[in-house]
């Protein structure tokens, strides 16, 4: 046979649309198996940044109630974003931010003080900024949240 053969050219066209199969599937099979562990990084990402955003405002907040509930000063405000997935609660002495995400155990931050902490005022669960007012009013610490921007949506 000769290069010019309809057999031979037959056996290239079958070879070469069997190799763009492969690249097809091959193909596919990335998108199929890559697109769902791409999405769940990015969810793993967005989920440690929330947590990180929690810390801060568990530390922002103890460190403000602690001032007031030693004597250092009898009122204080600050600004904190409240991240979604996050509250803050008092329970007599304690106060508890937490935060969790569905089906997920919760990251919880407490702290017992010297004094009764009252809520006045506590964060709506949609994430934003706030101010909070944290002063010693009667032997009880009052915590009083109130928005730094307006609400989103």
């Amino acid at each position: 046979m000769f290069i010019g053969s309809p057999t031979i050219q037959k056996h290239m066209v079958s070879r070469s649309l069997e190799k763009m199969m492969l690249v097809a599937v091959g193909l596919t099979t990335a998108v199929l198996v890559g697109a769902p562990v791409l999405l769940y990084a990015v969810v793993t990402m967005d989920s440690a940044a929330q947590v990180r955003q929690a810390e801060t405002l568990a530390d922002m907040i103890h460190n403000a109630t602690a001032k007031v509930d030693t004597g250092n000063t009898s009122e204080i405000t600050i600004e904190v974003v409240v991240p979604k997935y996050t509250n803050v609660t008092a329970s007599g002495t304690t106060l508890t931010v937490t935060y969790r995400r569905e089906n997920t155990e919760p990251i919880i931050w407490y702290e017992t003080y010297i004094h009764n902490i009252v809520m006045v005022a506590g964060p709506s669960l949609a994430p934003n900024a706030f101010f909070v007012q944290v002063r010693l009013v009667a032997d009880t610490i009052e915590m009083t949240f109130s928005y730094a921007s307006p609400p989103h949506g």
